[in-house]
């Protein structure tokens, strides 16, 4: 359904004598990426500037990754996982990626955004919900239509069924391990399944109050700094010697991540990375000094919404 406010821009266009500004909503549901494929129909229509809008809360992005206190990192890495998206779904269409910093109403934000970037038509997708499912879950599609001064442009849920949602190429893989034999064994599946020219992210997790021979402090111990440094140096060098000399073109990257819940840290560390694969081991070690994997693994099939790759026990 296209509404429209002023249909100048849009003749123009049609002319040739000028590109046409799209702001599309994207919001990594199939809707969204009916609205992406639909405005790569347009753009072959004739030259195009297609700004792609991420409009949700910004907090709860923020939160979910882990970077509540950081929210300019936050919103620079949820703008990388949108480009990269973008670019899988239409490379041949470049699309400037928009985060909205701003709380309020999805709605409203986007017809704020449409009017600051001087958008000539607004493109979204729609859920096409009943009456009763709008009177709880709302419809974005119909506030901005109410909101917005520009032309709009609703493609229906409908279009999103026909679409092809095949997997994106495995690229980069992020792995944990808590540095138990399974754990290890995960990032050996980590390295054997990413490309040549793929990325590979090894994430630990330690107790931020963890001290030599498994012993937990604080802060105010006589030797907690030192003994903490020199754990983290030891894991660090524990897990390096995991990787192989020779990449072979792969980026491999080492995180130690300091939390006392390793399932939190674990799904906070890959919603900031967005990575194609996660790989973890299903069993690790037991006791105090490191966290029990199994739960781990089982808090990931529950939360992460990644693919994940799950690695027994060699004796398994």
């Amino acid at each position: 359904m296209l509404v429209l406010r002023d249909a100048e821009p849009l003749i123009a266009w049609l002319r040739g004598e000028r590109a046409l500004r799209m702001l599309i909503a994207y919001d990594f549901t199939p809707q969204a990426d009916a609205a992406v494929l639909f405005a790569e129909r347009l753009a072959e229509l004739g030259g195009c500037h297609p700004m792609a809008a991420y409009v949700d809360d910004p907090r709860r992005e923020a939160a979910r990754m882990g970077l509540l206190d950081a929210p300019d990192q936050s919103q620079q890495r949820l703008r990388d996982e949108i480009a990269r998206r973008l670019a899988r779904a239409v490379p041949a269409l470049p699309i400037e990626v928009v985060i909205s910093a701003h709380e309020g109403d999805p709605g409203a934000r986007l017809a704020h955004l449409a009017e600051r970037e001087r958008a000539d038509l607004v493109v979204v997708g729609s859920h096409q919900r009943g009456a009763v499912e709008r009177l709880f879950s709302g419809s974005v599609a119909l506030d901005l239509l109410r909101d917005a001064a520009t032309n709009v442009l609703v493609v229906p849920g409908a279009a999103a069924a026909a679409v092809s949602q095949l997997p994106p190429a495995v690229r980069r893989v992020l792995v944990a391990t808590d540095l138990s034999p399974v754990g290890n064994r995960a990032v050996a599946y980590a390295l054997a399944v990413a490309p040549r020219d793929g990325e590979v992210i090894v994430v630990h997790v330690v107790s931020p109050n963890l001290m030599r021979d498994g012993q937990y402090g604080r802060p105010s111990y006589a030797n907690f700094t030192a003994e903490h440094r020199a754990v983290l140096e030891e894991r660090r060098a524990e897990l390096n010697a995991l990787l192989p000399g020779d990449a072979a073109g792969r980026t491999v990257r080492v995180e130690i991540v300091e939390a006392d819940r390793a399932d939190r840290a674990l799904l906070e560390a890959i919603e900031r990375e967005a990575p194609d694969l996660v790989c973890v081991g299903t069993l690790g070690r037991t006791g105090i000094g490191a966290a029990v994997l199994g739960s781990t693994a089982q808090a990931l099939v529950r939360g992460c919404r990644r693919p994940l790759l799950l690695v027994q026990p060699q004796d398994r």
